[in-house]
C-alpha cells in the first residue's frame, strides 16, 4: 500500500500540483497584464485593483506550493526508492511473482550524509567504506544537500544512492559487486569486480535503482 501512495506522490500528486498551480499564476498574471493595458478603454480602477489582489494571492499560493512540494518531491522519491529495493522478483510468474527482501542491512534514506559515513567507517567488513569512497567519492557526492542511502543485499550487493535536494527528483546510485579472492601472501583480499552508475531523473523510475547491483 505504502508503494501506491509513494508513487502517486511522485508521479500524480506533486506533478499535477506544478502544472495547476503554474497554470493558475500565469492565467492571473496575464489577465492582469490585459486588464492594467485596456483599463482605459475598458476597464476602471476597481478591476485593476481586483485583478492585481488575485494575482498576489496566487503568486503567494504558488510560492507556498513551491516550497512544500519540492522538498516533499525530492522526499517521496527517495522514499519510494528504499520501498521499492526492498521487493525483489526472484521468479513466479507474471500474476504471481516470489517476491523476497534482498536488503540485509541498510543505512538511511538521511539528511544526515556525515552520520552515514561515519556508521561506514566504523563497520569496515560491512560496509567497506574506502573501497566505496574510491569509486564514490562521499566528500564530493554529499557537497550538494540530499539524502544519502546505503546498502548491502545478498550475492555480495551494495548500492549507494543520493537524491539531492533539487527542483525535480534526481537520483544518483552506484552499485557494486564483490567477492574476497586470496592475496599474494595468502591474505584474503577484497575485490570489487563491477561497479555501476546511473542517475535517475523524472520521470524515471527510482525504484528501480537495484538494477545498478544487478549483474
Amino acid at each position: 500500500m505504502l508503494r501506491f501512495v509513494l508513487f502517486a506522490v511522485y508521479y500524480l500528486l506533486i506533478p499535477a500540483g506544478l502544472i495547476a498551480v503554474s497554470w493558475k499564476l500565469w492565467n492571473d498574471v496575464g489577465y492582469l497584464d490585459i486588464v492594467q493595458n485596456r483599463w482605459d478603454k475598458n476597464r476602471g480602477k476597481k478591476d485593476i485593483r481586483k485583478a492585481r489582489t488575485i494575482a498576489q494571492k496566487t503568486s503567494v499560493i504558488f510560492t507556498a506550493f513551491i516550497l512544500v512540494a519540492l522538498p516533499l518531491w525530492g522526499f517521496s522519491s527517495s522514499e519510494f526508492m528504499d520501498e521499492q529495493i526492498r521487493h525483489e522478483v526472484i521468479g513466479g510468474t507474471v500474476f504471481n511473482p516470489a517476491i523476497i527482501d534482498p536488503v540485509i542491512h541498510s543505512l538511511g534514506p538521511s539528511y544526515d550524509s556525515e552520520y552515514i559515513i561515519e556508521q561506514m567507517k566504523e563497520n569496515p567488513g560491512r560496509w567497506h567504506f574506502e573501497e566505496i569512497d574510491e569509486k564514490v567519492n562521499f566528500d564530493e557526492l554529499t557537497s550538494v544537500p540530499g539524502r544519502l542511502a546505503v546498502y548491502t543485499l545478498r550475492d555480495r550487493r551494495i548500492i549507494v544512492t543520493y537524491t539531492y535536494l533539487a527542483p525535480f527528483p534526481i537520483v544518483r546510485a552506484f552499485g557494486f559487486r564483490h567477492r574476497e579472492i586470496e592475496g599474494p601472501e595468502g591474505e584474503p583480499e577484497l575485490l570489487f569486480l563491477v561497479e555501476r552508475e546511473k542517475t535517475y531523473l523524472f520521470p524515471l523510475n527510482p525504484g528501480n535503482v537495484g538494477e545498478v547491483a544487478d549483474f
